[in-house]
């Protein structure tokens, strides 16, 4: 008859009749945490019931493939953990079932200003998440509820970027009043501030470590690369500054990345800009210096193909006599340029020309007198 029937155990009589299917049931389970009943019919229908108000709150169809020999799904069971269907045919398929009875209200977003940075704990399988509004959350990654949060984290201004430290056990802000700022994990407690000596809006954060020393790295859109060490400090200011107006970044750097853990002999940083280059830096505990850019990233191939390019061919339309000169690497001047050519030909070494010698003088036309072999005389036509 195509209908759930709830039956009172005491009574043993029919309490209500789901109504909504159109073919015959044949599966149903039960997600009590939820209140919530889920039937499955022989058309590959499955439906979700609050058995509280003994509403449909979710349909959905498998129609995704045909299966053989006949198009129907064999078996279901109830994952509390995921708080998914799965449903067995030839294969499985994970179906979740997150709707719940709607209260006529519109969802609340997640954070009440945009979100500009977002990363994920892997020590404590946390997803934290900041806004302009200077909020930053921390979630739960298995049942995904807002675990604690704290608000106006730069006072009045944006936070732009956030990285974990090191230890993955704190949080850098950076924002765009030009300061960085450290977090605890756990508590959000304000652990110290990095500074440096103008405001300009901080673009990317990043922590690295070197040996036992340990640095936070920052971007701006000055191009510039900030560094600061990793002191005990309330207040830290920024230690030097990586630039190089020759072999640096023409243009803002857009990303940062740390390849210390692939290099280990030493801390490498790369950035990319919107100049379209990659390119390496040294951090190091002392004050930077010219040999700070270790270099930039390339195409072997296509320098080798560069470096083997043909050699530039005379343009077009050249006379022999500017052929002459350029193969003898001379000018020929004055009123006397064909005899000056001429003489430039007997003085040649005798024997089978080679290189740029070969010119011959056979049949050139230079100034309107055509010389053949070594004699000039008068222009014949054509």
């Amino acid at each position: 008859d195509r209908q759930v029937i709830i039956w009172n155990p005491y009574t043993k009589k029919i309490m209500v009749p789901l109504q909504g299917h159109n073919a015959a049931l044949q599966h149903v389970e039960l997600n009590e945490s939820n209140h919530q009943l889920m039937s499955l019919s022989v058309d590959k229908v499955v439906k979700v019931w609050d058995i509280r108000t003994y509403k449909c709150i979710q349909t959905f169809t498998d129609k995704a493939l045909q299966y053989k020999p006949e198009d129907r799904i064999t078996c279901a069971a109830f994952d509390a953990e995921s708080s998914s269907l799965v449903l067995g045919a030839r294969g499985l398929s994970l179906w979740s079932l997150n709707a719940k009875e709607s209260s006529g209200q519109k969802a609340q977003p997640t954070h009440r200003a945009r979100i500009t940075a977002f990363l994920y704990n892997t020590v404590f399988q946390q997803v934290v998440s900041a806004d302009t509004a200077g909020t930053v959350a921390i979630w739960c990654i298995h049942t995904g509820k807002l675990q604690f949060e704290f608000r106006h984290a730069h006072g009045d201004h944006k936070i732009t970027c956030m990285a974990p430290d090191a230890s993955k056990r704190r949080i850098l802000t950076g924002s765009d009043d030009g300061t960085i700022r450290l977090w605890n994990f756990s508590s959000g407690h304000h652990l110290r501030t990095y500074v440096k000596r103008n405001t300009q809006s901080i673009t990317g954060v990043l922590s690295v470590q070197e040996g036992p020393n340990t640095f936070i790295i920052a971007t701006t859109w000055e191009r510039k690369i900030y560094v600061w060490p990793d002191l005990k400090k309330q207040v830290v200011e920024a230690t030097y500054v990586l630039e190089d107006e020759r072999n640096g970044h023409m243009d803002d750097i857009t990303g940062l990345v740390s390849c210390s853990s692939q290099v280990k002999s030493s801390c490498l940083l790369a950035t990319g800009g919107e100049d379209g280059h990659v390119i390496l830096w040294k951090i190091q505990a002392t004050r930077a210096d010219s040999r700070s850019v270790k270099g930039r990233l390339h195409d072997a191939a296509q320098r080798t193909k560069s470096k083997t390019r043909r050699p530039a061919q005379p343009p077009r339309g050249e006379d022999a006599l500017t052929k002459l000169e350029r193969s003898f690497g001379t000018e020929f001047t004055g009123d006397a340029k064909a005899s000056q050519a001429v003489n430039a030909q007997r003085q040649a070494p005798k024997g089978p020309p080679s290189g740029s010698q070969s010119v011959r003088l056979s049949s050139m036309v230079t100034g309107g007198a055509e010389i053949v072999g070594n004699t000039p005389y008068s222009a014949r036509p054509g």
